[in-house]
């Protein structure tokens, strides 16, 4: 049975402490993106049974970028080990983009381990977006992608949604502009010391996903499968055919698809 009442109570005067959550066996992750003057301020407890709070403070994290703002807009800890934590940043502004944080538990303390970034590389656009016309699409924006929006790490994979990764006309002479979603795969490099995650795919979603999507609004990653959203709430992006969708991807980083959406 679930008691009413309440395990533990955390109480803190960080700006809307408590904004964004996640919680494992043993950690406890609070998140306050509006602290520290937008800055953000992300807090870890672990639980100790000797105490009467049930969970204490471990470590407070904020961004290592003096530039980036909200940080923990978005965290997911990894619950396989519960010695990982991705931490998105929120820029609001499309002259930054925001950046993903991998923190990891070693020697006693979190640390930061890696920093993730977004890719416009042409390749990822050339091969999957030209499926929706007789000629590839005229991009004519990448600068507000909210890449970070979502995240989700599952032991040896990392997935970030970017709900507005790119923007752009189906032909040269067309006044439609469209709005496209992207999420990334990253799998860890377990041949180097460092253990690394590295870019695998940026998925687009393929033929199966209608355009003027927020695809990776959403994202969700565990073992094999990765869950991904793509909600279409505003005008003039949002499709007459379906007002939302879910799509299941199998994870397949190792090959050159990007996975069969079912």
């Amino acid at each position: 049975t679930i008691s009413n009442t309440p395990f533990c109570f955390i109480r803190s005067s960080e700006k809307n402490f408590g904004k964004v959550v996640n919680i494992g066996n043993e950690i406890l992750v609070v998140a306050a993106p509006d602290a520290n003057n937008g800055r953000g301020k992300v807090f870890i407890y672990r639980y100790d049974d000797t105490t009467c709070e049930g969970f204490i403070l471990e470590s407070s994290l904020s961004s290592s970028d003096s530039t980036q703002y909200g940080f923990g807009s978005a965290i997911s800890l990894d619950k396989f080990s519960e010695n990982k934590l991705l931490i998105a940043t929120n820029q609001i502004s499309p002259l930054t983009s925001s950046l993903v944080y991998l923190y990891q538990y070693q020697n006693g303390g979190w640390g930061e381990k890696q920093i993730f970034e977004r890719n416009f590389d042409p390749k990822w656009i050339d091969n999957q977006l030209e499926s929706f016309g007789d000629t590839p699409p005229w991009i004519i924006s990448q600068s507000f992608d909210r890449f970070g929006h979502s995240v989700s790490i599952d032991n040896e994979i990392v997935v970030i949604g970017a709900p507005t990764d790119v923007y752009f006309y189906q032909t040269s002479g067309s006044t439609l502009l469209h709005q496209h979603g992207a999420f990334y795969v990253y799998s860890q490099d377990l041949c180097t010391l460092s253990g690394s995650y590295l870019l695998r795919s940026k998925n687009y979603g393929g033929v199966d996903i209608f355009k003027d999507n927020m695809l990776g609004y959403s994202v969700s990653v565990r073992d094999s499968k990765i869950l991904v959203g793509s909600p279409k709430p505003y005008f003039p992006f949002s499709s007459l055919y379906i007002s939302s969708s879910v799509t299941r991807f199998n994870k397949n980083i190792d090959e050159s698809t990007q996975g069969a959406a079912q």
